[in-house]
C-alpha cells in the first residue's frame, strides 16, 4: 500500500503517549534513515505528526500552540521546503503515507509529506472528524543514509591508512 522505495524498514509500533521516553523515541525516529511504520491514536495523531515534521529548533510556541488549528497549519507551512543554503529539505519534507482504518470498510489513504499531513489532518481535526486507528509510514531519508555511508567510507579509509602505516613501519 505504501509503495515506498526501501528494502528494509523499522516497525516502531505505538510511541509512548507522553514524557521523556516519547521525546527520545520521536527523536530516534526522526534520525532513522530507513522507512518506519508506527501506529497512532486519533487524539495523538497531530502531536505525533508535528513532532516528526517540525524542526527541533522551531519556536516552542509553534510546537505546542493553543492557536486555532488553521493558524497552526499556516505557521508550519514552508518547513518542509528546500533550504537553499543547504540544498536539502527539512524534516517536514519527508514523504509519508497516513492510513486510517486499514482493512476496514472506511479505509482511507493519504500520501504526501509530513508537513502536508500535519496541515491536512489539522483541518480534519478542526472539523471535528478525526477518528479511527492510524498507521503512519514514513519514507526513508536519503540524506541520513548518505551521511551514514560517507561516515562508513571515511572510517574505512582511515583504517586502510593505519594499516598501510603499520606495514611501512
Amino acid at each position: 500500500v505504501a509503495a515506498l522505495p526501501s528494502p528494509e524498514f523499522l516497525f516502531a509500533g505505538f510511541v509512548p503517549a507522553s514524557g521523556s521516553e516519547r521525546r527520545r523515541r520521536i527523536a530516534a525516529l526522526r534520525a532513522e534513515a530507513r522507512a518506519f511504520v508506527l501506529y497512532e491514536a486519533p487524539h495523538r495523531l497531530l502531536a505525533t505528526l508535528r513532532a516528526l515534521a517540525v524542526p527541533d529548533d522551531a519556536p516552542t510556541s509553534l510546537v505546542h500552540s493553543d492557536a486555532p488549528a488553521d493558524a497552526q497549519a499556516a505557521d508550519i507551512s514552508g518547513w518542509g521546503e528546500a533550504d537553499s543554503s543547504r540544498g536539502e529539505g527539512g524534516p517536514g519534507a519527508r514523504g509519508v503515507l497516513v492510513a486510517r482504518e486499514l482493512s476496514k470498510v472506511h479505509e482511507e489513504l493519504w500520501r504526501g509529506t509530513l508537513e502536508g499531513a500535519l496541515v491536512h489532518y489539522t483541518a480534519i481535526d478542526a472539523a471535528g472528524s478525526l477518528r479511527g486507528e492510524f498507521t503512519i509510514v514514513v519514507q526513508p531519508d536519503e540524506r541520513i543514509a548518505l551521511a551514514a555511508d560517507d561516515a562508513a567510507q571515511d572510517e574505512k579509509r582511515a583504517r586502510a591508512e593505519v594499516e598501510l602505516r603499520a606495514r611501512a613501519a
